[in-house]
């Protein structure tokens, strides 16, 4: 059987970043009304990450705030993710150091060592930019995906995952420049000759496979699966190779005997696909048969074959089963949701449980409406307590602010007071000036 899916097991020890992260950029994208476009804030960090901000280094914290012009670096296994906006995301990799500024809806990221990953999730207004530069390259985003490097050597180059944009490169002692529009799945470099003064800069764009993208990119994407979708859409990628599975895998082999014989199912009738979707009565007959006693037999051996009778703890009177897991899977619910899984391997409930266990998580389906419903209160909860984060933030920012703003009047009329002391001590009115005060606070 062919398949798109992936399997749980290949990116398992990923689950855990890869909610966290998935939610996050889920919220931010969808909370747009409370955070600024011009709100830059340090979302993720792992290892070792420095910032400086006039050539000063600040102390870190998360959620921080960046303000225009400054500078983050990554040591050796470490990374930065930053949320620009609430639709534009950048993750920094390790050995890496850049610069972020902004001036009103313009954004710009210059990125003098290392690598990055950037998102947008959608696109741009018309009086919106950002761009990515390097010592040759401005990349200019509109809403795409893809990944920028420079390595020691001063090599530099871009690869595009979805979308288009358009580079402009210039060579910085000629001064010649040259654009040229990179396409999803592909990768340009730029080459500099200064020994001339016409093609002095010259760019190499070349077709890339899913197998030549490198870890951090792989990593990226594998955190947020609509990505990888909207990726492989793009550029013929496979979602498989992309996730990192086998080829060779089979749904829950590992809990297979390998030398039992795979032979077909004799245990219930089956329907074709387009009967189980447009005639509801065929799947109940098909779960009804899961608990009648007369079929027992034939479903038990079934699921012994798949592996997955191991996961059922109990099944109620309409077929809807208890698993070791505490989920609770409805095989008439699922064929329902699913079309295209039953148009693959058809409505035997024990052949949908197994396409369940194996990737129904990694692909967001859900076993039982109570199980969907609970999943979306969880998500909402989730949602609520970042608006509440979100909102606490800037109101900190908007009182730190007002802070300031009554520090400056407060030494205006300090800086008065003082001089009319100073001007009755020559007077021989006496009068001491009150010491200045000292250097402000840095503002996270």
């Amino acid at each position: 059987m062919k398949t798109p899916y992936c399997t749980k097991k290949s990116i398992s020890g990923l689950f855990l970043i890869t909610i966290i992260v998935i939610t996050v950029t889920a919220l931010l994208t969808s909370c747009g009304s409370n955070l600024a476009a011009s709100t830059m804030r340090l979302l993720r960090r792992e290892g070792t990450v420095r910032l400086y901000e006039n050539d000063k280094e600040r102390t870190i914290s998360d959620n921080l705030r960046l303000n225009a012009g400054n500078i983050l670096n990554t040591e050796s296994k470490s990374l930065a993710g930053i949320a620009l906006d609430d639709s534009k995301i950048v993750t920094i990799d390790e050995l890496s150091s850049a610069q972020f500024d902004q001036n009103g809806r313009k954004l710009d990221i210059n990125l003098t060592k290392g690598s990055l990953f950037f998102e947008v999730t959608k696109k741009l207004d018309s009086d919106e930019s950002f761009d990515i530069r390097t010592s040759t390259m401005v990349v200019g985003i509109r809403g795409t995906s893809g990944y920028v490097t420079v390595d020691d050597a001063g090599h530099e180059a871009l690869i595009i995952t979805d979308g288009s944009v358009e580079v402009k490169g210039t060579n910085p002692t000629t001064g010649e420049t040259k654009t040229v529009v990179v396409n999803a799945g592909q990768r340009v470099r730029t080459y500099l000759y200064n020994d001339r003064s016409v093609d002095s800069i010259m760019f190499e764009v070349d077709e890339l496979t899913e197998e030549e993208l490198n870890l951090f990119v792989l990593e990226r994407l594998r955190e947020n699966y609509a990505l990888v979708e909207l990726v492989c859409a793009d550029t013929g990628w496979s979602v498989d190779k992309i996730m990192g599975v086998d080829s060779t895998d089979t749904m829950l082999a590992s809990n297979t005997d390998s030398s039992e014989e795979q032979t077909p199912d004799n245990a219930s009738s089956e329907v074709t696909a387009d009967d189980a979707v447009n005639n509801d009565k065929s799947l109940t007959a098909t779960t009804d048969s899961v608990t009648d006693a007369s079929t027992e037999e034939a479903t038990t051996e079934t699921a012994g074959k798949t592996g997955v009778l191991q996961y059922v703890v109990s099944t109620d009177s309409n077929g809807v089963m208890t698993l070791t897991t505490g989920q609770h899977f409805d095989p008439a619910y699922y064929a329902r949701e699913n079309p295209d899984v039953v148009s693959e391997i058809g409505t035997d409930s024990y052949k949908l449980l197994e396409h369940f266990l194996a990737y129904g998580e990694s692909e967001n389906r859900y076993g039982s409406a109570s199980d969907k419903d609970t999943a979306e209160a969880e998500k909402n909860q989730e949602y609520l307590e970042w608006q509440k984060v979100l909102g606490e933030a800037q109101a900190r920012d908007a009182a730190e602010e007002r802070a300031r703003n009554s520090q400056g009047n407060d030494s205006g009329s300090s800086s008065g007071g003082a001089t009319n002391a100073n001007a009755n001590a020559n007077a021989g009115g006496g009068g001491t000036p009150e010491p200045e005060g000292g250097e402000p606070t840095y503002d996270p």
